[in-house]
């Protein structure tokens, strides 16, 4: 006998009257954990089953978010060749913390401010979902070009 627990959250909500904004209701719909439980995956690289190493440091990642957050690394993860695929990829034309963007936006979709010109560079070799756009939009938006 299989038995699955769901917990179910009803949420109340009224018709509204987006017609006039002052009888206008709003319904409150809880935000979604994923992207925190993405973030704990991040902290925690239990889980990871790939390596990336920039000189001395080694990032650990995983190959489901980065090959389908980015063609570069699908490419790489899924290339045919007579040599078993290896769970280390070595990237020396990086520093560490720039390259840790890539594993940061790719789980969490959040990009800091700072070395934005360095990820932006990083953005277009090896480009996650948003990340390209996203330094586009910071730096147009820090330099107000």
């Amino acid at each position: 006998m299989l038995k699955i627990l769901c917990k179910i959250q009803v949420i109340k909500c009224e018709l509204e009257n987006h017609d006039n904004p002052d009888t206008s209701k709003g319904v409150r719909i809880p935000q979604s954990k994923l992207v925190s439980d993405y973030g704990n995956m991040l902290d925690s690289p239990t889980f990871s089953d790939c390596i990336i190493k920039v000189g001395g440091t080694e990032i650990k990642v995983h190959k489901v978010v980065l090959t389908a957050r980015s063609p570069v690394f699908y490419q790489i993860f899924n290339a045919t060749s007579e040599k078993p695929q290896s769970n280390v990829i070595e990237i020396d034309d990086y520093r560490s913390y720039t390259l840790k963007a890539i594993s940061e936006n790719s789980l969490c979709n959040t990009l800091a401010i700072d070395n934005v010109l360095e990820r932006y560079v990083l953005s277009d070799k090896y480009p996650t979902a948003e990340l390209n756009e996203c330094c586009q939009e910071l730096i147009l938006n820090k330099w107000d070009i």
